[in-house]
C-alpha cells in the first residue's frame, strides 16, 4: 500500500472483516510509504516489522526566504546545480503535470546557453505520458560529445504521483518545491476541485531519500527552513475523506452494506458526504427511498464507470444513442487523448 485511495480503504475494511470470521486467513500488508502504526491500529495491534534498508546520507539546503515564484525558483536551482555540482543527474518535484512540461521547455531553452557545463537534457514523468515516453527517464544521461568535455547530465521532472511507484537510477540531486495536487470535494455544491497543497513532512523526507539511492546526495528544498518545521502540513487527510463517494456508496450496498455510518473505515469519511452520495444515487434510482439496491442500481454497477456515466449508459438504449453514449463514457474514463504541447498549445487546439 503506497497510496490510501478510496478503494485501498474499502478494500482494508472488507478485508478486516474477512479476517474476524475466518481466523485462519493471514493478512501481510506491505507498504515503504504509509503510517505503518496506524495501520497496526487499525489491525488490532498486530505485529509491526521494520526492514532496514542501505541508504547513504543527504544533504539538505533551503531557502534564505520563501520565494513567490517557486517553478522559476525551482528552474533556477536546477541550472545552477549544473553548473556548480559535480556530475549526477537531478529529480525535480513540482506539482502538477502543467508546471512539469513547462518546466522542461524553460530548462531546454536555458540548457542551450550552458552547453560548456555539458549537455542537460529534461525529461518529464507524469501519468499522462505515454509507455515511450516514460521509458526516456531510465536511459542514461548523454555522453560528452567531444573528447575532454564535461559529462552530460539528466532532469527527470514529476509530479507526485510517480514518487512513490517508481525509482529513478543515477538520481543524486533532488530539487522539492514542497507542493503535491491534492482533490477536493465539496459535497455541499456537489463540486471537486484539484489544487497544490503543501506535502507533509514524511513526504518532504521520502523526496529528499530518492538522492541516496546510489550515492551521497543532495536535496535543495525551494522553501524557508521555518517554513519545513511548522509550514507543511502535519497530516494529509486520506482520499476517502476529501472525494466523492457516490460510487463507492454504490458499491457497499451492492455488497450488502445496509448501515453506511457503521462501516469500518479506516479514517471515516464526513457524514455529510455519506448523505449527499445517497441523494444522488436516489436521484439516479439506483437506492429507492429506504436506501436499498434497485435493479438500475445493480445495472450501473456492472459498468466500471462513475454512477453518472453508468447512468446514461444504460438510458442511451431507449433514446437510440447508444454508440455516442459510448463514445463519450470512452473518453471520460481516460487520460486526455489530445496532445497540446507547451508552447504551442494555441496551434493544438
Amino acid at each position: 500500500v503506497h497510496l490510501r485511495t478510496t478503494e485501498t480503504d474499502v478494500l482494508l475494511a472488507w478485508i478486516k472483516g474477512a479476517l474476524a470470521a475466518r481466523p485462519e486467513l493471514k493478512l501481510v500488508v506491505m507498504s515503504a510509504s504509509m503510517e505503518a502504526k496506524a495501520f497496526q491500529a487499525y489491525f488490532s495491534g498486530a505485529p509491526l516489522l521494520h526492514m532496514p534498508c542501505k541508504a547513504h546520507p543527504v544533504e539538505l539546503f533551503h531557502m534564505a526566504n520563501q520565494r513567490r515564484n517557486y517553478l522559476k525558483a525551482a528552474i533556477q536551482a536546477v541550472l545552477q546545480i549544473h553548473q556548480n555540482e559535480p556530475p549526477g543527474d537531478i529529480l525535480l518535484f513540482l506539482a502538477n503535470e502543467d508546471d512539469v512540461d513547462h518546466a522542461c521547455s524553460q530548462v531546454r531553452r536555458e540548457s542551450l546557453r550552458l552547453l560548456e557545463h555539458g549537455e542537460l537534457i529534461a525529461v518529464p514523468m507524469h501519468v499522462g505520458l505515454t509507455p515511450p515516453q516514460l521509458h526516456k527517464c531510465f536511459e542514461p544521461a548523454p555522453v560528452p560529445r567531444v573528447q575532454g568535455a564535461k559529462p552530460g547530465r539528466k532532469v527527470v521532472v514529476m509530479t507526485g504521483v510517480a514518487e512513490t511507484s517508481v525509482a529513478v537510477d543515477g538520481i543524486v540531486y533532488v530539487v522539492d518545491t514542497g507542493l503535491e495536487q491534492q482533490r477536493f470535494y465539496n459535497p455541499r455544491t456537489r463540486m471537486q476541485s484539484t489544487l497544490a497543497a503543501p506535502v507533509t513532512p514524511e513526504v518532504a523526507k521520502r523526496r529528499a531519500a530518492a538522492a541516496s539511492r546510489c550515492s551521497p546526495g543532495k536535496c535543495f528544498r525551494i522553501y524557508a527552513e521555518k517554513s519545513a518545521k511548522h509550514g507543511l502540513s502535519q497530516f494529509m487527510y486520506p482520499e476517502v475523506m476529501r472525494s466523492d463517494l457516490t460510487a463507492v456508496v454504490l458499491i457497499l450496498k451492492r455488497l450488502g452494506v445496509e448501515s453506511l455510518p457503521a462501516f469500518d473505515f479506516m479514517d471515516p469519511p464526513p457524514p455529510e458526504a455519506l448523505m449527499r452520495a445517497i441523494e444522488t444515487l436516489n436521484f439516479l434510482g439506483c437506492l429507492d427511498d429506504d436506501g436499498d439496491m434497485t435493479d438500475v442500481g445493480d445495472k450501473i454497477c456492472m459498468f466500471p464507470v462513475e454512477p453518472m456515466i453508468g447512468k446514461m449508459l444504460t438510458e442511451a438504449p431507449r433514446h437510440r444513442c447508444s454508440n455516442e453514449a459510448l463514445s463519450i463514457a470512452a473518453m471520460l474514463a481516460v487520460v486526455p487523448v489530445f496532445v497540446r504541447p507547451s508552447g504551442q498549445e494555441r496551434a493544438a487546439d
